[in-house]
């Protein structure tokens, strides 16, 4: 998995299987961005690593249209998987009723981040009621405040793409989201249309470097006070101090999407080599122990997909995100991070994306995902 920001969560979950077997476990890590690519070389060199952790949903798809692969169903049903994993989870992770991976966690993506001082000083209800509705709120900061009202990370377009989602949901709805990805784009044009006009509206109020700028350097605004807002996911989180939740920091569901939950998540996935299932399949129940999940989600800063874990093992900042798990109206996949959309699809959605930022046109962005979605 990407060491950079999984690297601590990996350690927990091998420390853990490692005391509790004869089996050792031999790593190699990876930047996030090197990944999908490295474990595709070694494919098709004969060579597929016995297991490696990534996004499930559609951006596996590829591995099992060509058998890399294993079928693992056995070893939910013999450890009882089947029974303590939420139904979303389950969902990424099953291709025609077998499953193929063991589900990590689960992120939530639409938090709004904000510094409280800031936003206390300014005098803003930042709680808009709709995207659009909340370029007036970084109007309002952007008046007071001598920091960007809103931080982005561009530099890769899946920071484009984990914004512009996130409109799309609130300016819309769940429905209209689940069409959109699902292949059904068109109905929804004028809807696309609208929301990348908004995402250039709030261009206007990012933080001077946000083209360049990785997650880390955004994130790393926030937490020096460079910035008021910061729309990411939960995984944020882990670089902030949570202790001062609540007080420095705190987040709401971004406006117009309260009551959704919209999902990216992590799986350890194993390969079809001629390796030696037995202890792959130990290492692969145990990650799905309640024990693993634990571990690997109070280190990776997200909230485990097994129904039976211990809310106060984890942060209050987390455990408010379970709380709002627990009571979501929609727990959509999200495009940025894999789970809804084809790889090939994904591929051209971050190309529009990286020339919407540098030269936008809602309209013709607009066409243009259409017919990638389509």
């Amino acid at each position: 998995m990407g060491a950079e920001w999984g690297g601590a969560a990996l350690n927990a979950l091998v420390d853990g299987y490692e005391r509790r077997t004869s089996y050792t476990v031999e790593e190699t890590t990876t930047s996030a961005d090197d990944l999908s690519i490295r474990v595709k070389i070694r494919i098709l060199q004969e060579r597929a690593p016995d297991a490696w952790i990534e996004w499930p949903g559609q951006h596996v798809q590829p591995y099992i249209d060509t058998g890399a692969l294993r079928d693992i169903t056995h070893v939910w049903e013999d450890n009882g998987l089947t029974d303590v994993f939420t139904e979303g989870a389950k969902e990424q992770v099953r291709f025609d009723g077998t499953y193929h991976a063991i589900p990590l966690n689960i992120h939530r993506i639409n938090n709004l981040f904000y510094n409280v001082e800031m936003v206390e000083r300014a005098g803003v209800d930042i709680d808009a009621a709709s995207p659009r509705a909340f370029v007036d709120v970084l109007e309002q900061l952007d008046d007071v405040l001598d920091v960007a009202p809103f931080l982005m990370a561009l530099r890769n377009p899946w920071g484009t793409i984990h914004v512009w989602e996130t409109i799309l949901l609130g300016e819309t709805d769940a429905r209209t989201y689940r069409e959109v990805v699902d292949g059904n784009p068109g109905r929804h044009r004028d809807a696309i249309e609208t929301t990348l006009d908004v995402l250039t509206q709030y261009l206007e109020y990012a933080n001077d470097d946000a083209l360049f700028s990785s997650l880390p350097d955004a994130n790393a605004h926030f937490v020096d006070d460079e910035g008021a807002l910061f729309l990411m996911g939960d995984w944020a989180a882990s670089a902030y101090d949570q202790d001062a939740y609540g007080e420095t920091w705190d987040a709401i569901p971004f406006p117009g999407t309260d009551g959704d939950y919209p999902l990216n998540m992590d799986a350890l996935i194993p390969s079809s080599s001629e390796a030696d299932t037995t202890a792959i399949d130990e290492f692969l129940a145990y990650a799905g122990s309640r024990e693993a999940q634990t571990a690997f989600n109070r280190h990776k800063g997200s909230m485990p997909p097994r129904t039976d874990t211990d809310p106060s093992e984890f942060t209050p900042f987390l455990q408010d995100q379970r709380a709002d798990f627990d009571a979501a109206t929609s727990q959509p996949p999200s495009i940025a991070h894999g789970l809804a959309v084809h790889p090939e699809q994904f591929i051209e959605v971050k190309s529009t994306m990286a020339e919407f930022v540098s030269d936008p046109d809602p309209a013709s962005t607009a066409d243009r995902l259409v017919e990638i979605l389509a």
